[in-house]
């Protein structure tokens, strides 16, 4: 679906703060209880980091676990707010309520062992967003995590964060057969699932700071390791290629990139089609896909 990959200088990160800070706002103006909240509590590390800009040593930077936090969790509220604060709907604002509560840390959370139900709000609209930018409408009336629509499609999609390696599985099928459950008989549009699952806590739980000389060559290595095991994922669900498209994978990392020393964010998320050839399902998923693709960047 797409990479972003954002290193940035103490200018563009005063930018990205004064738009969290706009976002913020407006979650205040839902309503919404932000003080006392974890997402407050970013502003101040993410302050502190243009304020050193240029004074505090590398070692210092990353190995500081408010800054990678606060870093991934910036990105993530500015592009929910950007892309689905328009919309004005009562269990769109139920869901931004649910994403004020756990640890500031990420690393902290990642270790219990269930996932924060925070985050995993924070993830369905960070998805939900994907699917707004790429001119889908977003139905909200419905206890799918995400409903995706336009005038032929309409898409379902399940989010997973899975706690431990070995529920990666058990979680992808889970979520298959709940966006084949959220399918309306009434609906004559093709509706098809999509399972989406976070990875970030089973790749880098320590929420670590990656630091490549190059971000651009680790780019290349992890979408080599993507084509290597994909074929497995495909195999292994294959028998939802009728009713579903495919397995969405996601994770972030912060990074300070060596070469030009500027900071930011490695944000990866790709499709692995689970589709049959030659079925309606393929059809959809290369609207799909072709939508996806072409929104990069907006």
């Amino acid at each position: 679906m797409s990479d972003y990959n954002s290193t940035i200088n103490k200018e563009e990160l005063a930018k990205s703060l004064a738009r969290y800070e706009s976002t913020l706002d407006q979650l205040v103006n839902l309503g919404l209880n932000v003080n006392p909240s974890r997402l407050k509590k970013y502003i101040e590390p993410y302050n502190q980091m243009i304020m050193r800009w240029g004074t505090e040593s590398i070692s210092s930077i990353v190995s500081n676990k408010q800054y990678a936090s606060a870093l991934f969790e910036v990105h993530q509220m500015v592009e929910i707010g950007e892309k689905l604060l328009e919309l004005k709907h009562d269990n769109l604002t139920v869901a931004l309520k649910k994403t004020l509560s756990g640890d500031e840390l990420y690393s902290v959370d990642a270790k219990k062992k269930k996932t924060n139900s925070a985050r995993d709000f924070s993830f369905e609209l960070f998805m939900a967003r994907y699917f707004k930018r790429a001119g889908y409408d977003l139905n909200f009336d419905t206890i799918a995590d995400i409903n995706a629509t336009d005038e032929q499609d309409s898409i379902f999609i399940e989010c997973k964060r899975p706690a431990k390696e070995e529920t990666v599985g058990p979680n992808i099928q889970k979520a298959l057969k709940q966006a084949i459950k959220r399918f309306d008989p009434n609906d004559k549009r093709n509706q098809k699932g999509i399972a989406a699952i976070d990875v970030t806590a089973l790749i880098n739980p320590e929420h670590e700071f990656l630091v490549p000389n190059d971000l651009s060559f680790i780019s290349d290595v992890l979408k080599n390791a993507d084509h290597a095991y994909a074929p497995a994922f495909q195999q292994a669900f294959s028998e939802y290629g009728t009713d579903c498209l495919s397995i969405i994978v996601y994770f972030s990392f912060p990074v300070f990139q060596l070469k030009d020393e500027t900071i930011g964010i490695y944000d990866r998320c790709f499709s692995i089609p689970i589709y049959h050839e030659g079925s309606l399902s393929e059809d959809v998923f290369l609207r799909l896909n072709d939508k996806l693709m072409t929104s990069v960047g907006k």
